[in-house]
């Protein structure tokens, strides 16, 4: 018998009577036992205008897929019911709030494009793949513990994720574009034998960590996760890794040995510890220079370089480490520096190296052993017990000094400077250190505090200074606003006692410069910037320092210093002599690499005084330097993560005054040189030079044209040292002034 419901809406009707002919009469009422209901399986709804009433929907029992799209102007209705049999179901542009329950067979439930819903129905436990797109849902129902697949997108209001995703995937979780979405929860445990779509998770901007990968899976997408500081271990099912966005990750985990496909989308920013054989990869190899607390990468050999005190090559209790020792890695040539307990490490690559260690003094007798092999099989490999025994010359006094400015000296404003003195020889030491400071400087304080202090000399003394220790002072004097800019100011520093000492010549250091007004706070000096062939030769050191100060907002936690050194410099001559903060040193394919790390550099506007960093160092340049030859070196200054500052060019010159007076090649004529006051410049004709006198600390002084064939320079306010002219065609010339 028929069972008729009436159906208000004419478009709901020609809708019906077209996929069921006449199951609706011309009175509007619908036939509900119609028997050409079962076979109406599969229906699509389009509705172009508001239905307020879609509760007939109900009884076409025959339905197992429906998709309804709804008219995105449209009323939402004010009675609804989905078909009762649908497995599939599909809803888009749907205007309400809250959606009728689902059938209890649904297995695949697709919603999308529905701006004002604001909850979705409980999922029944048939549900076996979702797709919800673009609804505004703060949170969804939990899902089934196992189901085909997953994908959400563009949820703008999700937060939390917790307890909501299945335990098992056959085939794939999709997780996109859900800027509030803060936690996963636990993902699931496991990914089903026909998980061949795998994991992604993209444009999740307000997640912070991820949770354990699971194993199955066999590809994985990762992009624009801006938070995201590190990833799970990777599964061993895993073959494909597509990575984009992630610009805190430095490094990724071990990949599995399924891996054939892993690919980064834009500057990768970060490294991979390991490649597998025919595998195709755009993230570069980590190695030892590129990985920074990388904890999937970490093969590395350490030890200590130590005084062998009885000769035994064996490390006894109260042997000391030897500071600033030199460690050589072969192959590769790597160099360096033990620390001030003697200790070194290195984060290597994979394979056989060689090490050999030496001792920057004069008085070591032997080392043992004369070299160590350290074999790194695997990336997880470590080898600590890589000791070396330095055997030296005994009851030998040797101190040596160092005296660093922090800042220079500037008219109305106090200079900090740090004085170093190191126990260099070989028995404990009692002493005194004496600070002379120039007449136009006034005092104002030190830490520690001085022992004396009479006139412009401020003494301090020392007590069992062990061998290889280092100590340092912090000075601080007020150059007054009365003293001119260009005023020549000189410091010295000593370290006694210098009658028994063996070598006096170290014992004193000598700081001098002129009065500035304003300064770069991140430059690189040298002293001397210039010398002789003969002093070249006979192995004089070149003496670098290195300035830096956190101009920036907030602390700094790591400083890295690099700097790309000549062919010139003996690399191997490398001292560290001081600086204003533990650091470590390494040189690497000719690239000298300062480490302060940790070093919480404060702000310059929290604590400007304290903000301020330095390392000094030297090196031999190459004793085959002719006159005329020139160094060039520029550092780079890394405060955490940020891009580098680049400090000025710090210039060397080989220079035979008896040489450099006529300069034909260039169509100068330069005279006298040296000069105390005025400098001669004959050109070959007329023609328009442009030039720059530069300091040694490549700042340029003077800037000169020079269109006439006679010029006459004054340069009586320049402060007595070396400078280089350079013409505008790159020539340059070594200049001095008395």
């Amino acid at each position: 018998h028929a069972q008729l419901v009436f159906i208000p809406d004419t478009d709901l009707r020609d809708w019906l009577n077209y996929n069921i002919p006449g199951i609706v009469d011309g009175a509007g009422y619908m036939d509900t036992a119609h028997p050409g209901i079962p076979s109406f399986t599969y229906g699509t709804l389009l509705l172009s205008s508001s239905i307020d009433d879609l509760s007939a929907l109900q009884y076409l029992t025959g339905l197992t897929v429906f998709l309804i799209d709804f008219d995105p102007g449209s009323n939402p209705p004010s009675a609804m019911a989905f078909p009762p049999q649908v497995t599939r179901l599909t809803v888009r542009y749907f205007a309400g709030t809250t959606l009728p329950p689902l059938p209890a067979a649904t297995a695949n439930f697709t919603c999308m494009f529905s701006s004002t819903l604001t909850s979705l129905p409980t999922f029944p436990s048939t549900l076996d793949t979702l797709w919800l797109m673009q609804i505004p849902v703060p949170s969804i129902p939990s899902l089934p513990e196992r189901m085909w697949g997953v994908d959400i997108s563009t949820l703008t209001s999700l937060t939390d994720l917790t307890g909501i995703l299945p335990d098992t995937l056959d085939s794939r979780l999709y997780i996109s574009e859900c800027p509030l979405l803060a936690s996963l929860g636990q993902l699931p445990t496991h990914f089903g034998p026909d998980a061949e779509w795998g994991l992604a998770l993209n444009g999740l901007t307000s997640l912070q960590s991820i949770p354990a990968f699971p194993p199955g899976v066999e590809e994985l997408s990762l992009s624009d996760l801006p938070l995201i500081a590190q990833l799970p271990v990777l599964p061993d099912s895993l073959t494909s890794l597509y990575l984009s966005g992630l610009p805190l990750i430095t490094c990724i985990p071990t990949l599995p040995t399924t891996m054939m496909d892993l690919s980064y989308w834009g500057d990768p920013g970060m490294c991979v510890p390991n490649i597998n054989p025919g595998m195709t990869s755009t993230i570069p190899l980590c190695g030892f220079f590129n990985t920074f607390n990388c904890p999937y990468y970490q093969p590395s050999f350490a030890g200590t370089v130590y005084h062998d005190a009885n000769g035994n090559s064996v490390r006894d209790t109260g042997e000391q480490g030897v500071a600033n020792a030199t460690v050589t890695v072969n192959p590769g040539g790597t160099l360096l520096g033990t620390d001030i307990n003697g200790f070194y490490t290195l984060a290597s690559d994979t394979g056989t190296h060689t090490l050999t260690a030496t001792v920057n003094s004069p008085y070591v007798t032997s080392v043992s052993p004369t070299s160590r092999t350290v074999v790194l099989q695997t990336i997880n490999d470590a080898d600590s017990l890589n000791d070396f025994g330095a055997v030296l010359q005994p009851n030998i006094q040797d101190l040596s000094a160092n005296l660093t400015a922090f800042t220079p000296a500037r008219n109305g404003f106090v200079q900090h400077l740090q004085l170093t003195y190191t126990n260099a020889g070989t028995i404990p030491m009692d002493g005194d250190v004496e600070f002379s400071f120039d007449s136009d400087m006034v005092w104002s304080s030190s830490n520690p505090a001085p022992d004396a202090i009479n006139g412009n000399v401020a003494t301090w003394d020392f007590t069992n200074l062990v061998l290889n220790e280092q100590r340092s002072i912090q000075v601080f004097l007020i150059t007054t606003g009365a003293v001119p800019i260009g005023t020549p100011v000189e410091h010295t520093v000593v370290a006694g006692p210098v009658a028994t000492d063996q070598t006096q010549a170290d014992n004193t250091s000598i700081w001098s410069d002129v009065v500035v007004g304003s300064f770069d706070p991140n430059d690189k000096t040298l002293v001397p910037d210039e010398m002789t062939t003969a002093e070249v030769a006979a192995g004089e050191h070149l003496t670098y320092t290195i300035r830096f100060q956190n101009t920036g907002t907030y602390q700094a936690d790591r400083v890295i210093i690099t700097d790309t050194l000549s062919s010139d410099l003996q690399w191997n001559s490398m001292q560290l002599l001081a600086s204003s903060h533990t650091c470590t040193w390494l040189i690497h394919d000719g690239t000298l690499r300062f480490t302060f790390d940790p070093i919480a550099l404060p702000d310059s506007t929290s604590d400007e005084p304290g903000s301020h960093g330095f390392v000094t160092f030297s090196m031999l340049p190459d004793a085959g330097l002719v006159s005329g030859a020139q160094i060039g070196n520029t550092a780079n200054i890394f405060f955490d993560f940020n891009a580098p500052v680049i400090t000025n060019e710090a210039l060397f010159a080989v220079v035979d005054p008896m040489s450099v007076v006529d300069h034909t090649s260039a169509g100068f004529r330069i005279w006298p040189n040296p000069t105390s006051d005025v400098l001669n410049i004959e050109c070959a004709d007329t023609r328009t030079r442009h030039c720059s006198i530069i300091d040694v600390t490549g700042r340029p002084v003077m800037h000169l044209d020079l269109s006439a064939e006679q010029n006459r320079i004054d340069l009586i306010h320049l402060a007595s040292g070396s400078y280089v002219l350079r013409v505008d065609d790159g020539t340059t010339w070594p200049i001095i002034k008395h």
